[in-house]
């Protein structure tokens, strides 16, 4: 009687136990910090494996990073697509309209907070869309904002023939120099389309030491310092700018059948060549030259038709009125200079004299490599 009377008791208890944990969910888990190699929304990513991260936090709390009050996540999926419909959920979230192309984790047991991707290869340039969608204890489901991450320029053929150019090879020339190019760009883009428009525009640009970029007068570089120093005869880094609004804009300004553009860019010695005599020898390392720069220029149309500009020997170069510039010297700008160089990256132009090339083996790492091959970061 006794030892039956002890089952019972215990059975009510688990039970009572088991209600309390499903009915206490007062709150709803929210995704926070969707991210991509810690970025959000990031476009440039060089890893073939690039990390999907997420923060969690439930509606019931005050604190942004705690699930207290919700249930107890016990699985998760991750999902990338290279359309953002295919991730649309239909019958009541609980699963997507269509199986998504480049990869479906599936269920997975645990309570991760990142993964790293596991799908198909991602190629250069490749614009991916991702959602991740968690499951509890008692098989509630939730669903994360759909993100996105676009991938870089992952090896040599990407940069399509784009070459290492500066004004001159004389590392002791102290004027920065001035480069630019003007091109056009098709206003109809192919005999069938004509009502294609500009999709994304993407500038990949390594100026070394530093570079200011212009497109048609104004500046469409927001950092003054890219790219990063590193060990320039082993790795060189590059950035990736989003000028799909300069380009639309460039674009509605014009009438006829094609739009014209002219690119500019401005070098700065930075740490590539250092000018002045210094404690660590800078002056003397094993890298040093002239400012030079790599650049392509990528227009993608609504048709799935491409334009790319690169820096090639048809840039023209000149000096400016940034007469010397110097990490620890500083800068000489001479304004009587200015109105010499006029609107130099803008319409109407003058003619400057032609850019040199110099020759530089690339692969790309979070930049350009010369000696080692692109490792997993």
């Amino acid at each position: 009687m006794r030892h039956d009377l002890v089952v019972a008791l215990v059975l009510v208890v688990a039970v009572v136990i088991g209600g309390t944990s499903h009915n206490s969910h007062n709150g709803t888990i929210l995704f926070t910090n969707l991210a991509v190699n810690h970025l959000k929304n990031p476009i440039g990513i060089d890893t073939p494996k690039p990390r999907l991260r997420w923060s969690l936090y439930c509606t019931a709390t005050a604190h942004s990073h705690s699930t207290k009050g919700c249930g107890v996540v016990a699985a998760y999926r991750v999902m990338v697509a290279s359309e953002k419909a295919d991730l649309t959920f239909v019958t009541h979230m609980r699963d997507v309209r269509r199986k998504p192309d480049m990869w479906d984790s599936g269920v997975i047991q645990g309570s991760e907070l990142s993964v790293k991707y596991q799908g198909e290869t991602l190629h250069s340039r490749k614009l991916c869309y991702y959602r991740i969608q968690l499951f509890d204890m008692s098989n509630e489901t939730y669903i994360s904002p759909i993100g996105y991450f676009e991938m870089g320029l992952l090896d040599k053929k990407a940069w399509k023939g784009s070459n290492w150019i500066s004004r001159t090879n004389d590392k002791s020339v102290e004027e920065a120099p001035y480069l630019r190019k003007h091109f056009t760009l098709p206003t109809n883009v192919t005999a069938t389309s004509a009502s294609a428009t500009v999709s994304r525009a993407r500038l990949y640009m390594s100026g070394l030491g530093f570079a200011r970029v212009l497109l048609n007068g104004k500046h469409i570089t927001k950092n003054v310092m890219d790219p990063t120093f590193t060990r320039y005869d082993k790795r060189v880094l590059y950035t990736t700018y989003d000028i799909t609004k300069a380009i639309q804009t460039g674009f509605s300004n014009m009438s006829s059948s094609s739009s014209s553009f002219i690119i500019g860019v401005i070098l700065g010695n930075g740490w590539f060549n250092h000018i002045t005599e210094t404690v660590w020898d800078y002056y003397r390392a094993p890298w040093r030259a002239a400012p030079k720069m790599l650049l392509q220029l990528y227009v993608e149309y609504s048709d799935g038709s491409n334009n790319i500009i690169s820096s090639d020997l048809s840039w023209e170069t000149r000096s400016g009125p940034l007469v010397r510039n110097c990490l620890y010297g500083g800068e000489v700008y001479s304004f009587d200079l200015e109105d010499d160089l006029g609107a130099w990256a803008d319409l109407p132009r003058s003619k400057g004299a032609e850019a040199v090339e110099e020759g530089t083996d690339s692969s790309t790492q979070g930049g350009l490599e010369e000696e080692e091959e692109n490792g997993e970061k």
